[in-house]
């Protein structure tokens, strides 16, 4: 019961679909290495059942998911449903090292989850040893009849976008080389992309590398010229166009040649239609946009632009294009014409690159509301900042850091699972905010210190609402000004999501309700960022998490003893 991302929408999903009861909804997940060629150029992959991006889920709220993962590959994995809450099982969430330990080589896991209180456009990845560069990925889109955006009311059909950055050097060989003293071909920095790719699609000059003059990342290898790709649209029809970020480093901007993107979601959060040419979209994060097919006839085609913005790299592969182009095609259905091939008209307004649509402009649907928090013991700090870690050997490393503590994930000393055993988190290996028992709301204050980097910082577990951004960095004493302060904090209908860019030398103030017990991970969303460290946790409500019903089989995988306790491997 999958889909290809792109594909026509299931017979289940028609809006009469939606007021069935709850059911139970089942995958299975067979992971294996394979050589694929993404962008015409050969190198190896991870691939779902054969393929990449993987089986796209499609779900109601109140459903449960179920998803049985064979394990094929030569290294342990994870699966993470990103932006899921886990309600009752945080153990379900997917993170190696955080909430369980891997599934190994040979192995196999079942997730299964119930989705409550959240409808939306999501994604599922794996959150292991950045695979998911490699193809281990896919789309989860949930419906509900809370929506106040519905099929065949508010717009007639729907599609799904996954935009990546691609990378023609196997990613584990890149982990490997950036978290080395030597770094990856000699920088720490998160690489270059090669090409960018739409729902697992992209376009390579293969001839520019054949003339290269240097070595190439991948090479030597094959590579064979593609196509733009295409996708059929009717005209005259408004559609819901879901753009997901499903990529490992670089922002991406999204536009449509002639046409205008009304944004209705961003993330889990249905907002007011903002009207806008231009769609910037960060690593993990989502935005819905209904798009009116009404510029054109039947034959006509319009360019999908995925452009990323280099500007965020610290350096630029002189092969690579930025634009990652996707035909659209007007196909009126049972008429025929002569396919015209489009021509490139963009829009001429730009928008400030590695920043986040202006959630000001952003008004939930939904009120969002939040309570007045005033109790210190509920804040959270976190320092996050780019450094060098020395080890006794002398050797200095490149890594990010939280509260002068870089990540250092133990995969089979799992966060979680020490919690509900009731020991506390190791402070040498995270930093850590724990949310009591008795608190009902808090807030995390995330001061990004590093006066070059600009980081899309994602909470599992829980929204963020967004109260108070700014330049500089906030501490305890204006914290508490600031809530004596009336206005001074966005309380009433604030954006939430579950990912959010922090600029460099800046600060976001979020308050989250933390109603769901579990240890959830707070990390950048570049995947080399994360291998590198800048990953912190929150622990919310202990007690509880003590008490939770736990899966025999995710406590299974985790070994009894021997060296495999102590193995370290990037989240």
């Amino acid at each position: 019961m999958s889909a290809r991302a792109g594909s026509e929408s299931d017979p289940w999903l028609d809006k009469d679909i939606l007021a069935s009861p709850e059911v139970t909804r089942t995958y299975d997940f067979v992971l294996t290495n394979g050589l694929a060629a993404p962008d015409g150029f050969l190198k190896k992959r991870i691939l779902i059942n054969g393929q990449s991006p993987g089986p796209l889920i499609e779900a109601n709220e109140g459903d449960t998911i179920v998803v049985n993962v064979a394990n094929y590959l030569d290294q342990g994995t994870s699966i993470h449903w990103h932006g899921m809450f886990q309600n009752s099982t945080p153990f379900m969430d997917g993170i190696a090292g955080f909430s369980q330990c891997p599934i190994p080589p040979g192995g196999s896991l079942t997730y299964r989850f119930k989705i409550e209180g959240q409808y939306g456009s999501y994604w599922w990845h794996s959150h292991s040893k950045m695979q998911y560069t490699d193809g281990l990925y896919g789309g989860l889109i949930v419906r509900s009849e809370r929506d106040p955006y519905q099929k065949c009311r508010d717009y007639d059909d729907e599609r799904v976008f996954l935009f990546a950055d691609n990378y023609h050097d196997f990613a584990d060989d890149i982990v490997t080389q950036l978290l080395s003293a030597k770094g990856y071909n000699g920088s720490v920095a998160a690489p270059s992309p090669q090409s960018g790719l739409i729902n697992g699609v992209g376009v390579f000059d293969c001839a520019a590398l054949y003339k290269a003059k240097t070595h190439q990342p991948g090479m030597p290898s094959a590579c064979y010229p593609q196509q733009t790709p295409t996708m059929d649209v009717e005209p005259h029809k408004k559609y819901r166009f879901r753009f997901i970020n499903t990529g490992s480093h670089a922002q991406h901007i999204i536009s449509i040649d002639d046409h205008e993107l009304h944004v209705i979601a961003a993330d889990g959060t249905p907002v007011v239609p903002h009207k806008v040419h231009r769609i910037p979209i960060h690593n993990g994060q989502r935005h819905d946009a209904i798009v009116h097919t009404n510029v054109g006839k039947s034959g006509d085609s319009f360019l999908l632009r995925s452009t990323m913005t280099t500007k965020c790299f610290a350096f630029v592969d002189p092969l690579l294009n930025p634009v990652a182009n996707l035909t659209l095609q007007y196909k009126k259905h049972g008429h025929f014409a002569r396919q015209k091939a489009p021509v490139p008209h963009d829009w001429s307004d730009n928008i400030t690159p590695c920043v986040d649509l202006d959630d000001s402009l952003l008004i939930p649907a939904m009120d969002t509301s939040v309570p007045v928090n005033t109790n210190p013991n509920s804040l959270g700090i976190f320092n996050s900042q780019f450094g060098n870690l020395k080890l006794a050997n002398g050797t200095t490393l490149g890594r990010f850091f939280i509260d002068n503590v870089t990540q250092v994930n133990y995969v089979n000393k799992p966060y979680l699972q020490m919690a509900h055993h009731g020991q506390p988190i190791n402070a040498s290996t995270i930093a850590s905010l724990l949310v009591p028992d008795d608190v009902w709301v808090a807030d995390i204050i995330i001061n990004n210190e590093d006066t070059f980097l600009d980081h899309p910082f994602h909470l599992h577990g829980t929204d963020m609402h967004i109260i108070k951004h700014g330049s500089g960095r906030i501490d305890l004493a204006q914290w508490l000004a600031l809530n004596q302060q009336p206005g001074a904090l966005n309380l009433k209908n604030p954006l939430r999501r579950d990912t959010i860019i922090v600029g460099r030398s800046s600060y976001v103030i979020v308050r989250i309700i933390p109603d769901l017990p579990g240890v959830w991970p707070l990390h950048c969303h570049i995947s080399m960022h994360v291998a590198e460290g800048l990953m912190a946790a929150v622990a919310i409500h202990p007690h509880k998490i003590q008490q939770l019903p736990w899966s025999q089989d995710v406590l299974n995988l985790c070994p009894t003893g021997g060296p495999a306790i102590n193995e370290i491997e990037p989240a």
